[in-house]
């Protein structure tokens, strides 16, 4: 009975101490992790911004191009009631 009392404290114990050093080791990586997220986050919103001038740009002169391969029209002039 003895035997039984001091097994089930043990188990007891290796059960507490793995959950107490699991929640620390997580704690440790959260803490660790962290910084280096923000450095990628900061760099992910340059490079996105980067993107967006780029294709910014890259539009501007496609319609640039276009409107001058075009031939310029004629404007019309539409004439209201009141310029009769």
């Amino acid at each position: 009975m003895e035997i039984l009392i001091f097994a089930m404290g043990a188990l007891l114990g290796l059960v507490l101490g793995a959950a107490l050093c699991v929640r620390y080791v997580r704690q440790e990586l959260t803490a660790s992790i962290t910084p280096r997220l923000d450095v990628i986050e900061i760099r992910l919103g340059t490079v996105h911004s980067t993107v967006n001038e780029l294709v910014s740009s890259t539009l501007h002169a496609q319609m640039l191009s276009q409107a001058s391969s075009q031939p310029p029209r004629h404007r019309t002039t539409v004439t209201g009631p009141d310029e009769r």
